[in-house]
């Protein structure tokens, strides 16, 4: 016969073992009782190695500590560097504890210190997105569309984060389209534009394979031996198709010729 041992009145965590009401798998169930009043029946391997220390209130408790800190957080304003180019750099620290340095005209520092700024982090590049400061609710707002005061507006050199005035443009989606970096995920090829087809391929010799999206329209550039070629001919199909919105391949002189 299988000995238990006797948990009567041991407290573990936020929970006070009352009596054995039978087993859960191979461990005793003991029936416990809560500080909040809540009875729970938990395993003893459970209360043992502190797995269970409550009726579930304690994560309760937790988050609810968390709520309170963030409802804080938006009350106070992000710390803010004026720099003496006539640039200002606002710090932005995330629930992580990443940094991140959003850069403004000073000009514009009294648009934005009513806000408290945080980052939406994307594929491409991060946003800054703010909540009046203060108020609880969801109203928000990104920086270079408070900015540029219109919701079609976008970042020249494809940083997020870079919300000086001679950065923003108007511009439409489909411009804004036009102007991006490669996704970070992987890919066959560091160039935009351009992806690697097998040997497997109809031709039966790998090769890169340049293309462009044009009005939602794949367009096909051609094969070519070389990544560089292909990161060209992605070029100047940009150039053409995309004009001042085009986002082209940086290709190292070294290499270009």
């Amino acid at each position: 016969m299988q000995n238990f041992k006797d948990l009567t009145g041991m407290v573990f965590g936020r929970l006070t073992a009352i009596r054995r009401v039978g087993k859960i798998r191979s461990h005793a169930a003991w029936l416990c009782r809560c500080e909040c009043g809540t009875e729970k029946v938990v395993a003893s391997g459970h209360l043992g190695n502190g797995d269970t220390k409550s009726c579930g209130c304690a994560k309760v408790d937790v988050g609810r500590l968390l709520m309170r800190t963030l409802a804080l957080s938006r009350q106070v304003p992000n710390e803010v560097i004026h720099n003496p180019d006539g640039t200002s750099t606002i710090v932005v620290v995330n629930r992580k504890g990443e940094i991140f340095h959003c850069l403004i005209d000073t000009t514009d520092y009294p648009l934005v210190k009513g806000y408290r700024w945080c980052v939406d982090k994307g594929s491409r590049t991060n946003y800054v997105r703010g909540n009046p400061l203060n108020e609880n609710g969801s109203r928000h707002i990104k920086m270079h569309q408070l900015l540029s005061g219109r919701s079609g507006a976008d970042h020249k050199n494809c940083n997020g984060l870079d919300n000086r005035r001679s950065n923003l443009r108007e511009a439409t989606r489909t411009e804004q389209a036009r102007n991006r970096r490669k996704c970070r995920r992987k890919a066959h090829s560091q160039y935009l534009g351009v992806s690697w087809q097998s040997s497997k391929s109809p031709e039966g010799v790998g090769a890169f394979v340049a293309s462009i999206k044009v009005n939602r329209k794949s367009v096909y550039l051609g094969r070519f031996k070389s990544e560089v070629e292909a990161a060209k001919a992605y070029n100047n199909a940009a150039k053409l198709h995309f004009g001042e919105f085009a986002r082209l391949n940086e290709i190292p002189e070294s290499i270009a010729a």
